[in-house]
């Protein structure tokens, strides 16, 4: 969905998801040191999903879901190549990855999986921070 903001507004939208992002990032790597896999997986994501979001304020463009932002994000960043195509299958990967962390009560991650994860978010955030912060 494309709403109308001022650059302004989009701005301190763009610095909210990123602080968000990272803060997402740094809860998982603590997770992660404390070997909770499945909680650092999760965060990951999130941090992953913030920063996906905040690329998406730059076009104005939000989304009420999960998948609605991967579409979005898609569309607006990857089938134009203004970001890499392995970040929207990453993306996908840790979308399925977070779900079965938070839903499924007997999974478990191997250590490789969750630093995987946060190793890939934490790429991601440094691109969409150099990518669209200056705008």
């Amino acid at each position: 969905m494309k709403f109308n903001i001022d650059s302004e507004n989009s701005k301190k939208q763009f610095e909210i998801h990123i602080f968000r992002a990272k803060e997402d990032l740094k809860e998982a790597e603590i997770l992660f040191e404390e070997n909770s896999f499945r909680g650092a997986v999760s965060r990951a994501y999130y941090g992953f999903f913030e920063a996906a979001h905040a690329a998406l304020i730059t076009k104005g463009i939000t989304a009420k879901t999960h998948a609605g932002v991967i579409a979005q994000f898609s569309l607006s960043f990857i089938k134009t190549k203004k970001i890499p195509v392995k970040f929207i299958r990453f993306f996908k990967e840790a979308e399925k990855a977070r779900e079965e962390a938070d839903y499924q009560f007997l999974k478990e991650f191997k250590k490789e999986e969750a630093e995987n994860i946060i190793k890939t978010t934490k790429e991601f955030i440094e691109v969409i921070e150099k990518e669209f912060s200056k705008k």
